[in-house]
């Protein structure tokens, strides 16, 4: 009798297919902090005051996200 784990690996029928491998993902970038963000994200929300655009806090916040995970490129 095969056990749990065992009958959740995906059974590979096909004839002479290598398995996929799993992207290893780059050691030496990491995640900004909570803090890191939230000062990003303030930053962003007085440039757009400053240049009288709407916006929300949400939007501000994931946009410092996405600068500071570029920047570590």
């Amino acid at each position: 009798m095969r056990s749990a784990k065992e009958n959740s690996k995906p059974k590979n029928t096909s004839k002479g297919t290598k398995p996929v491998e799993n992207k290893k993902i780059a050691e030496n970038k990491t995640t900004p902090t909570h803090e890191e963000i939230r000062q990003k994200a303030n930053e962003l929300y007085f440039q757009r005051i400053a240049r009288d655009e709407h916006g929300s806090a949400e939007q501000d916040w994931i946009n410092a996200e996405k600068a500071l995970e570029e920047s570590e490129d």
